[in-house]
């Protein structure tokens, strides 16, 4: 599983992702390996990032070694060598423009490895049991882009899903077409992948007394933990990042409203890198494994390009000030 996070803050957009990436093969075995969940490209299209989440890969249950049956980040390697080396260059495509043939790019790669992926899907218990109970579910893939187009300050943000899931839009992305930018505005913030602590956490006024009510209780249904030996610790880590949070939502009032999450006194760039992190810390002890490794951190600015850090979740200082004092 992943958490990716979007913020749309005064001055530009900042991004941020888990790395971990859990493979589950059929003796009921998980192997986790670090993965880099936000892409980014060279000029002219450095204002651009692309993050990945849901299934992103799938191996072979019927070879040895394990042979890939698909892999988004292989297939985006192929979109920035391929596909954006055949358009004019004598033109710039848009955010959208960008959207537009990437999604088009890998819903054809999608398509192409259907058959295969829902043989090797089967053999892994991933859709409906025998008894019509669902497993962790069909495969899916979330796929956001963000950037800025150049002389708009404002920038964009277009989520778009693959997905073998009946309906399509059966997919925690809003269910909202990409067009509708559902970070429409300054202070927009769109969390995918594995929101439940996100969004209990912002939506509860005291969500750490809720949690620490029930600390043992399934984080996702349909899917093992990875890690569970450390109840105590994952207490202490979360007691520490739950109130910075609550402290980020009530000093910039964050709200959630007809899907959309938002803050409606806009944070600065510093304000929401702090709290992008703070987000995936959080999930990352919450979710008990599912999501975890390295922090990927990535800022947007109009007309500067894009600029990424990677932050070791278990070194970094977990006290993060925020920068504005209102």
């Amino acid at each position: 599983m992943t958490l990716n996070v979007t913020i749309k803050c005064e001055n530009g957009i900042v991004l941020a992702a888990d790395s971990r990436q859990v493979h589950y093969h059929a003796n009921g075995s998980a192997i986790a390996r670090k993965v880099d969940k936000i892409s980014t490209f060279e000029e002219p299209y450095n204002n651009i990032g692309v993050l990945i989440c849901g299934d992103l890969s799938l191996m072979s249950q019927s070879s040895w070694p394990p042979r890939l049956v698909y892999s988004i980040a292989t297939w985006i390697t192929s979109f920035r060598e391929r596909a954006l080396r055949t358009t004019d260059p004598q033109t710039t495509l848009s955010v959208d423009g960008f959207t537009t043939l990437l999604k088009e790019f890998l819903t054809q790669r999608w398509d192409s490895s259907r058959s295969e992926r829902l043989e090797e899907a089967a053999k892994l218990g991933l859709g409906q049991r025998e008894d019509g109970t669902s497993s962790a579910g069909p495969l899916s893939i979330i796929v956001t882009v963000a950037g800025f187009d150049e002389g708009n300050p404002l920038g964009h943000v277009f989520p778009f899903v693959l997905t073998d899931r009946e309906p399509p839009d059966d997919v925690n992305c809003s269910g909202r077409d990409r067009n509708l930018d559902p970070v429409r505005s300054p202070g927009g913030i769109l969390i995918l992948g594995m929101p439940e602590f996100t969004i209990n956490v912002l939506r509860s006024q005291d969500f750490l007394a809720e949690f620490l009510m029930h600390p043992e209780r399934p984080i996702l249904e349909g899917y093992e933990e990875i890690d569970d030996s450390n109840t105590t610790f994952r207490i202490r880590r979360l007691k520490q990042v739950i109130p910075q949070i609550q402290e980020f939502k009530r000093r910039f009032n964050i709200q959630n409203q007809e899907g959309f999450t938002f803050s409606s006194d806009p944070m600065n760039i510093e304000d929401a890198k702090n709290l992008a992190k703070l987000l995936v810390y959080g999930t990352s002890w919450y979710s008990k494994g599912l999501v975890g490794n390295e922090i990927k951190i990535c800022i947007i600015k109009p007309h500067l390009g894009i600029e990424c850090e990677w932050i070791d979740l278990m070194s970094h200082p977990f006290r993060l000030r925020i920068k504005r004092n209102r």
